[in-house]
């Protein structure tokens, strides 16, 4: 289903809980951010995340996505090393 470079979107929107603090994490704009947001709701079938004024906040299945891309960050993070 998700691939890394989809997954680490929605951990970074889940960390910062705002698209412009999460863009800047990740290096890219906030169109980027929302846009892979949207792309893994689409193949979800059902909402990461809801918005609340300028705060994302996951929904259970955001945090469920969220928790599986940090695994995958720790492990790539201990291979490097």
């Amino acid at each position: 289903m998700q691939k890394w470079d989809d997954l680490k979107f929605c951990l970074a929107l889940k960390r910062y809980q705002t698209m412009t603090a999460a863009a800047r994490a990740l290096g890219t704009n906030t169109d980027t951010v929302l846009r892979r947001s949207d792309r893994l709701t689409e193949e979800a079938g059902e909402s990461l995340f809801l918005r609340d004024n300028t705060q994302w906040r996951a929904t259970d299945m955001g945090r469920e996505l969220a928790q599986i891309a940090l695994r995958i960050e720790d492990r790539i993070s201990r291979a490097a090393t």
